[in-house]
C-alpha cells in the first residue's frame, strides 16, 4: 500500500526524524498521488506555489532561467527527495521549474494541509525554513557567481565550507596589510575595495551580489 511505503520513506528523512510512526502516517495521509510523464511540467518558475512534492518513483529535474533566458539545471531528484517546500512556508511565486526527467509518481501535499500539520508539530518548521534557505544559497552560487561552472558536487562541497557573515553599513572587514583569512562572496549589498597610499585612501572598486572579495588569499 502506498501509505505504508510513504511512511517508510518519510521515516528515512532527517526532517521527520522526531515524529512517531503514527504522526508519520498522519502526514502521509495528507498526500495525494500525482503521476507525470517524461517531459511534463510539475510547476513552472514564476507560477504560484501552493504545494510541496516528494518523489515516490522516477526522477524530477529542477531548472531555473539563467543568463540569456537559457535554462540551467540545478539538480535531479529521485525517490524520497522533497521539492517545492518553500511554497508551504511562504506565499510567493515558484523560484524554479520542476519537470519530469522520466515517468514519475509524486506525492503532493497542499500548503493548507501542511500548515495545519505545522500547527501540531511546530518543531518541524525551523528545519523546513533551513532547508529552503540552504537551497536558495546553493542556487545563488550556481547561477550568480563565478562558481557556476563547477560541477554540482563541488558546489555542494563549497557551500558546506561557507559560513554567513553580516556587516553593517560602513563596517570594515579587514584592512590593507592584514593577513588574509579567506574568500568572501557578496550575497546582498555592496562592498568597497579601498587602497591606502601616500594621500587619501582610494576606492579601487565596488563588489556587488555574486562577486568575490579576497580571492588572492586562495593562492
Amino acid at each position: 500500500m502506498i501509505i505504508d511505503d510513504l511512511v517508510e520513506i518519510l521515516a528515512q528523512q532527517p526532517l521527520f526524524a522526531a515524529l512517531e510512526t503514527g504522526e508519520l502516517r498522519n502526514l502521509a495521509m495528507l498526500g495525494r498521488t500525482q503521476r507525470v510523464s517524461l517531459g511534463e511540467l510539475v510547476f513552472k518558475e514564476g507560477a504560484a506555489g501552493d504545494a510541496a512534492f516528494m518523489v515516490y518513483s522516477g526522477r524530477i529535474r529542477i531548472l531555473k532561467v539563467g543568463d540569456g533566458g537559457k535554462p540551467v539545471t540545478l539538480g535531479a531528484l529521485g525517490p524520497g527527495d522533497l521539492f517545492g517546500e518553500r511554497a508551504i512556508l511562504v506565499d510567493e511565486p515558484r523560484m524554479a521549474t520542476a519537470r519530469a526527467a522520466e515517468d514519475s509518481v509524486l506525492i503532493r501535499i497542499d500548503r493548507t494541509d501542511f500548515q495545519a500539520f505545522f500547527r501540531e508539530h511546530g518543531e518541524l518548521r525551523p528545519y523546513f525554513e533551513r532547508l529552503a534557505l540552504d537551497r536558495a544559497r546553493i542556487n545563488f552560487l550556481r547561477l550568480d557567481t563565478l562558481f557556476g561552472a563547477m560541477p554540482p558536487k563541488l558546489i555542494l562541497k563549497l557551500f558546506n565550507a561557507l559560513t554567513e557573515a553580516r556587516f553593517a553599513s560602513g563596517a570594515t572587514r579587514y584592512e590593507q596589510g592584514d593577513v588574509a583569512d579567506g574568500l568572501y562572496v557578496v550575497r546582498d549589498g555592496e562592498a568597497e575595495i579601498i587602497q591606502a597610499g601616500d594621500g587619501e585612501p582610494q576606492v579601487m572598486g565596488v563588489r556587488g551580489p555574486g562577486e568575490v572579495i579576497g580571492e588572492r588569499s586562495l593562492f
